[in-house]
């Protein structure tokens, strides 16, 4: 029964931290665009946190054209130097999130035992 219980609560202790962390990586990504860039600001607002079916997403939603240009800022053209924001934002959030994802799973290990 213990184990029943633990894949239950390690899945929802799992999704919060993914939202978590998520969050963390949209509110880095949001700043280090707009401190990089002097647009209108709708990059920076398209950086969202979704949550799927599949569990929890960040990513950019490009809303005009073109469609690539988050990827340009992100790694650079032939015509623009990078102006890295998301994958950096992502790669701070890496070492915090494992912390934060053992002490979830835990926390669950720990509830199922009860």
């Amino acid at each position: 029964a213990a184990l029943d219980r633990l894949g239950v609560l390690a899945a929802r202790e799992a999704q919060e931290v993914a939202e978590e962390t998520g969050l963390r990586i949209q509110h880095e990504a949001r700043a280090r665009f707009n401190r990089q860039t002097s647009g209108s600001g709708q990059t920076a607002k398209n950086i969202t946190v979704e949550e799927t079916a599949a569990g929890v997403r960040v990513y950019v939603k490009a809303i005009r054209r073109p469609a690539n240009m988050p990827i340009w800022f992100d790694f650079g053209t032939v015509h623009m130097l990078p102006r890295p924001f998301f994958f950096s934002s992502a790669q701070l959030e890496e070492a915090p999130h494992r912390r934060r994802m053992l002490a979830a799973l835990e926390r669950a290990a720990a509830e199922a035992s009860r």
